[in-house]
């Protein structure tokens, strides 16, 4: 299993922004999908259902452009925007810290006092090691929600893929059992 920070994707299709956003649309109403979404003229937002979803449940951002005779998709996997917010306020938050420790280590070396404000920075930096580990345990429990999310995509688009060329492979084959077997192609 590969593992990046907000993975993205790229799918070209036969299709026209407004076909491409059609099957997206017929996808969605299928009673059977685990799956919600907002469309917009050339953006559209997937998630998972009410029901299924959690606090770690995965976000697909689509951008549709249209060039001469086909439309190209730029997708972006990542957590909600309440999470994303919520991890980038405590990366913030870490900086914060070691940068008052880091002046407050200066200012005690100046006055040639103990510097202990620097004996706090190694516990900041594993405080960031952790929030960052964090991300990869949500992409972990949402596996098969993200492969869900995909499932979609592919059935909506699988027969006018014209090109694909994935920047990450967050899915292997051995992954897929974990998906929730949800729509028709």
């Amino acid at each position: 299993m590969s593992y990046q920070m907000r993975p993205r994707f790229k799918i070209k299709l036969d299709l026209s922004v407004q076909g491409a956003m059609e099957r997206v649309t017929q996808q969605l109403k299928n009673p059977d999908c685990p799956c919600e979404g907002k469309l917009s003229k050339k953006h559209a937002m997937l998630y998972i259902s009410k029901g299924a979803r959690r606090f770690w449940s995965p976000f697909v951002s689509l951008e549709f452009d249209e060039n001469t005779e086909q439309t190209e998709i730029n997708g972006v996997i990542g957590p909600s925007p309440n999470m994303w917010m919520m991890f980038t306020s405590g990366y913030a938050l870490l900086a914060f810290f070691a940068f008052v420790m880091t002046m407050l280590g200066i200012s005690q070396i100046i006055i040639k006092q103990t510097p202990w404000g620097f004996y706090c920075l190694p516990g900041i930096l594993l405080l960031a090691v952790f929030w960052y580990s964090l991300s990869f345990m949500g992409q972990r429990l949402a596996t098969g929600q993200i492969h869900n999310l995909r499932k979609l995509l592919d059935c909506s688009f699988g027969d006018r893929v014209i090109e694909t060329s994935e920047r990450t492979n967050i899915l292997s084959k051995g992954d897929e059992q974990d998906a929730t077997p949800a729509m028709d192609p």
